[in-house]
């Protein structure tokens, strides 16, 4: 019986039809079955709805000994809820699923059955060899993996979650140690979140998608039905990338959640993971029994629920399973030896096409031999070293390979030997085939590039150790394959992400840590040899390029006479990324362009410290130290993260405690240092980043110790043309500026208030042009106007006089020009408040609109509604107004009545009202985010 012949026809049929196999003309659709005399035959008559149970049936009486389904193709529909669907496009799920794959209804089709031989196959390949997300999710629907007591916690949440995906503020994370069932448990999630069809589902592997990426996705499938899509990212990766995420397609408006998974927090860390799920690795007594039973179905020898305790249990159950699949560490040795020896036979015989030229033809037809040469030589290999093609092949994939990192095959035969063409099919499969200790795999839907693996990552990592024996000798081989990108120009995009892929995994921030620490300086200046020698011109790797380089001096593996030429290099290759962005030279991505500016500050501030621990003059010093406040500044300007904060801590707080400077240059540094202390606002952290802060302050705080400007050296900055005495001074006038922002400031505090901002407004001939003292007036200025802090919390109040609006609109006007290029978004979106409530709405509008295009997908707080228009007494006003248009679906404009100027409306934030053109709309408050002014309902809540 061929079943594979109707099970394509099984996913199109209707649940009425009738299928047939083989079509026997006398059986009509009410003939009973009789399985005997329709198999002899030749011919069975199944319903659809029977096609389980019928198969079944069959593999159980002996009659149906083999069964091969068909590959089900992708539908690209995603099925939801009410009959609705998305078809996407195939330049849509191309696009998409470079980077996650959508989950459509294939992937929750109907699963056949499965015959003993195929069904323990399949068992195989799902523990040994998975093949991708789409084997993972159907070998877990199968019953192939125990189902964890920690995923019926996962999938509750993640279900309510998506259910309140508005008030879901963290990414999930399932967390744990290598081997607890992560993975399964995510596919789990992937195949019941979609079979309840209420949410799209993307699924990532190994990556975390950038939000421009699969933004589009995600809101067609919203406006096809879906109340909010899950987005699964099985990347191993710190919470950062996944908060970062989320809050990015927050701050495009996307309703999304977003599911990650990570290495497990050690025990007794400060560091608390929010929605976090722990994988634990010690199993329960149902657990344990579940496995027996999942190992007894497959193995011949089962062991006892009591003998599975170990920690490494999916390890344990690798080492059952048949030694044809997974090799034990003892005899990987042998097998990579004896797959050398047949690579380096069959890379001597066999031979690349020649050239396909007219000349070649002429040489031919003249009698001179042109086909092609040998892929190896005859090189006399050493069989400790392996030094020959063969060996640098297993070296290459097996070194690649422990660090999750498929390699492009081309660029692996590049790597080994440089006289051959691109490698195709055939001559990889003649090479290659057989051989169980790899894998292979197309880089995309395409075919357009073969990725080689090693069968394991396990097998890979204790393949290098016993090959290699040295982290140097590991990274002498990842340089190799580094270096072979230039062979092609970085011409392919499956050979740069590889690259970049590869120097993650090797970095200091990587998952082996500092484990190549004594190669991060020749891996940098390989990169930069690509880009001389080979024009391997990218912005990202640019920036590998000075960070490998600052990596090196952070960790101290080089001579103290190399360090600041290291720090040298590293400064020119940022800046001339920087500088290629700018003439529009290099294209880069927005974050890419963001890290740049952030290394580029650490860089100055390295190198201002690396100057005053090399004892260098003091003018020197100072002229580092100024160099590096500029590109502090615009860095904080440019990005929406702690980092640069960070940096502009460290870099002034380091070297106070190195070097004696004058009184003058000490009030500046502490001035900086204050001033970076009041940006940062710990509630937009994430919990890493907060947790680095509340550090990082600790130890400027002893640092700084608080003192008091004495009157000599007032005086002595006054002298000197320096405004740092006059925010020092201030500052001690002025009330505690307490960090969470929402707090209610006293009569007594904004009356402190108040003196600061008269002591800096009567200077202000003097301070027009300082950035950090006008952002000092502007912080007392609003606390003594409305009790709060002006650029922290959310829907806080507005100051209410117009003589205030104006005054605070002229003192953030003057912040904003003096800041230059390294103005920030808060204080620009502040200016355009106050133009709008003024009634200068085109102004407003006209900055709005370029604070939105600029902060889009790169502030996660673009949207957080930041102000509410109140009155003398600070309590929301309530307004109305009509409808005029509407701006895109769910979007309309509103003239309010009072301010006879529009504001944005979400009709889904106002479900009680019938939102449509001419009709009147009332009770709403007026709030601003980045975007621009918008209504907002008015709750008791507030």
């Amino acid at each position: 019986l061929r079943i594979g012949d109707v099970l394509g026809a099984v996913g199109r049929a209707a649940p009425e039809q009738v299928l047939w196999f083989g079509g026997h003309p006398e059986l009509e659709p009410d003939d009973s079955l009789d399985f005997d005399a329709a198999v002899e035959s030749g011919r069975v008559l199944v319903e659809e709805s029977r096609l389980g149970t019928v198969v079944a049936e069959l593999l159980a009486i002996g009659r149906l000994t083999e069964f091969m389904p068909s590959e089900s193709e992708d539908t690209g529909i995603v099925s939801f809820s009410g009959g609705r669907c998305l078809e996407t496009t195939p330049e849509e799920r191309l696009r998409v699923e470079a980077v996650a794959s959508i989950i459509d209804d294939a992937w929750t089709a109907f699963l056949p059955p499965l015959g003993p031989d195929a069904e323990y196959d399949a068992f195989r390949r799902f523990h040994g060899d998975l093949g991708g997300g789409r084997h993972l999710v159907e070998g877990v629907r199968r019953g192939f993996a125990i189902k964890r007591d920690f995923e019926r916690l996962l999938l509750r949440r993640v279900t309510d979650a998506l259910a309140d995906h508005s008030n879901i503020d963290a990414p999930f994370i399932v967390h744990g140690q290598s081997g607890t069932g992560k993975s399964v448990a995510l596919a789990r999630v992937v195949a019941q979140v979609r079979e309840a069809k209420k949410a799209a589902v993307l699924y990532a592997i190994g990556r975390v998608p950038q939000p421009q990426e699969i933004s589009g996705f995600c809101e067609n499938a919203e406006k096809a039905g879906a109340e909010a899509t899950l987005i699964v990212c099985d990347a191993n990766r710190d919470v950062d990338p996944y908060h970062d995420l989320l809050m990015s397609m927050r701050s495009g408006g996307r309703r999304v959640v977003v599911l990650g998974s990570r290495y497990r927090v050690a025990d007794g860390s400060s560091r608390q993971i929010r929605n976090g799920i722990e994988a634990p690795s010690d199993l329960s007594q149902s657990e344990r029994v579940e496995l027996a039973r999942l190992l007894e179905q497959f193995l011949a020898e089962q062991p006892r629920p009591e003998e599975l305790a170990d920690p490494t249990i999916l390890g344990f159950l690798y080492r059952c399973l048949p030694p044809s699949r997974v090799r034990l560490a003892a005899g990987l040795s042998n097998e990579a030896t004896a797959a050398e020896q047949i690579l380096r036979e069959r890379g001597r015989r066999v031979r690349a096409e020649a050239p396909h030229t007219e000349f070649a033809q002429k040489l031919s037809e003249a009698g001179f031999a042109v086909g092609g040469r040998p892929l190896f030589g005859e090189e006399q290999f050493d069989a400790l070293e392996s030094t020959d093609e063969a060996g640098r092949i297993i070296d290459l994939v097996m070194v690649a390979g422990s660090l999750n990192c498929d390699v492009p095959v081309n660029l692996l035969l590049r790597a080994v030997t440089n006289d051959i063409p691109e490698a195709d099919v055939t001559l990889i499969t003649k090479l290659f085939s057989e051989l169980d200790l790899f894998r292979w795999k197309w880089a995309d839907e395409e075919h357009s590039e073969l990725l080689l693996l090693p069968r394991l990552t396990l097998e890979a990592e204790l393949i290098c150790k016993r090959r290699l024996g040295s982290p140097q000798r590991e990274a002498e081989r990842l340089i190799d394959l580094i270096r072979a990108v230039g062979g092609a120009g970085c011409d392919t995009h499956q050979e740069r992400r590889f690259l970049l892929s590869l120097l993650h995994q090797i970095g200091e921030d990587g998952p082996r840590g500092s484990r190549y620490r004594y190669t991060y300086a020749p891996i940098a200046r390989t990169l930069t040899e690509l880009r001389h020698r080979f024009g391997v011109v990218q912005a990202s790797l640019m920036l590998q390029e000075s960070a490998f380089r600052r990596a090196a001096v952070r960790v101290g593996v080089v001579d103290e006479s190399d360090r600041f030429t290291l720090l040298e290099e590293a400064r020119d290759a940022v800046q001339a990324a920087l500088d290629g962005i700018g003439d529009g030279t290099i294209r880069a991505a927005g974050w890419t362009r963001q890290y740049l500016q952030v290394e580029r500050a650490s860089l100055y501030g390295f190198i201002a410290n690396d100057r005053a621990r090399r004892h260098a003059s003091a003018p020197e010093i100072w002229a580092s130290y100024e160099a590096a406040r500029t590109a502090i500044r615009q860095a904080v300007s440019v990005t929406d993260n702690y980092f640069p904060f960070d940096v502009g801590l460290w870099t002034p707080a380091d070297l106070l405690e190195v070097v004696e400077f004058t009184d003058v240059q000490k009030a500046e540094i502490e001035a900086d240092i204050y001033t970076t202390l009041d940006q940062v606002d710990p509630k937009t952290l994430s919990p890493k980043q907060r947790e680095d802060f509340e550090k990082r302050q600790m130890k400027v705080g002893g640092v700084l110790k608080d003192r008091r400007l004495a009157e000599d050296a007032y005086e002595a900055l006054e002298t000197s043309g320096s405004t740092a005495g006059y925010l020092l001074r201030a500052r001690e006038i002025a009330p505690v500026f307490n960090q969470d922002g929402t707090e209610v400031y006293g009569p007594d505090d904004r009356s402190r208030a108040r003196r600061a901002a008269d002591f800096l407004r009567s200077r202000f001939d003097n301070i027009e042009h300082d950035a950090r003292c006008l952002s000092l007036l502007l912080e007392c200025e609003w606390i003594a106007a409305v009790g709060r802090r002006p650029l922290r919390g959310e829907r806080q109040p507005l100051p209410a006089e117009e003589a205030t609006r104006r005054a605070l609109l002229a003192v953030t006007q003057s912040l904003n020009q003096a800041s230059g290029d390294a103005v920030r978004p808060v204080t620009r979106y502040l200016e355009a408040v106050l133009t709008w409530i003024i009634g200068d709405e085109q102004g407003g509008i006209h900055l709005f609109r370029e604070i939105s295009r600029d902060t889009e997908f790169k502030d996660a707080s673009r949207v957080i509604k930041r102000h509410h228009i109140t009155d003398a007494a600070g309590e929301v006003r309530a307004f109305r107004g009509r409808v005029e248009r509407e701006l895109s679906e769910g979007r309309w404009v509103v003239r309010v009545e009072d301010f006879k100027q529009t504001v944005h409306l979400l009709s889904r934030e106002f479900p009680q009202e019938e939102v449509a053109y001419g009709r009147s709309v009332k009770g709403f408050a007026i709030a601003f985010n980045f975007i621009g002014p918008i209504a907002d309902p008015i709750t008791p809540r507030r």
